[in-house]
C-alpha cells in the first residue's frame, strides 16, 4: 500500500489540485460546508505521502521538512484553516514534482556547473587524475587551479 501510495503521488498532487480549484468555486458559489470538504479532502490526499516520509524520518530518528511540513498541515486542520493546510500540502507535492522532473530531465546537471556530482563522479576524478582522458601538462609547469607553489610531478 505504501508503495502505492508513493508510486502515485505526484497524481495524488494533481487530485488535491482539482480539489482546491472545486473548494474555491463552491466559496465562490456561496456553498462554504462544500468547500470546507473539498478543501479538507484535498489536504488529506496530498498530506498522505508527506505524512508517510514523515513517519518514517521519525522512525529512523531523523528530523526532516517532511515533518515540519505534516505538523504544520495538521496544526493548520485544527484550528480549521483549511485552505491554508490544503495549499501547503499541494505546493509541497508540485515542488517535488517539479524537483525530481528537473532531475529526470537532466541528470548531469550539478557535474556541468563546477564537478558537484558525486564523489566517483567522471569531473571529480579528472581533477584527482588530471592526466586522465589525455588531460596532460609537461613536468615543471603549474596545472592551471592548482594552488600557488604545486608544481606538476607529471
Amino acid at each position: 500500500m505504501l508503495e502505492q501510495i508513493h508510486q502515485h503521488k505526484y497524481h495524488l498532487a494533481w487530485i488535491a489540485g482539482v480539489l482546491i480549484v472545486l473548494g474555491l468555486w463552491m466559496k465562490w458559489l456561496g456553498f462554504y460546508a462544500w468547500r470546507d470538504g473539498f478543501l479538507m479532502a484535498a489536504t488529506v490526499a496530498a498530506a498522505l505521502p508527506i505524512a508517510i516520509k514523515a513517519w518514517q524520518a521519525a522512525r529512523m530518528k531523523t528530523f526532516s521538512i517532511e515533518l515540519l511540513v505534516t505538523v504544520a498541515v495538521a496544526g493548520a486542520f485544527l484550528i480549521h484553516e483549511y485552505m491554508e493546510s490544503a495549499a501547503v500540502t499541494f505546493l509541497f507535492l508540485f515542488g517535488d514534482y517539479l524537483e525530481a522532473r528537473t532531475l529526470k530531465k537532466n541528470p548531469f546537471i550539478f557535474k556541468a556547473i563546477g564537478g558537484y556530482g558525486p564523489a566517483g563522479s567522471d569531473l571529480a576524478s579528472r581533477r584527482r587524475n588530471p592526466q586522465k582522458n589525455g588531460c596532460r601538462s609537461r613536468p615543471g609547469r603549474k596545472q592551471a587551479g592548482s594552488p600557488p607553489g604545486r608544481q606538476n610531478t607529471g
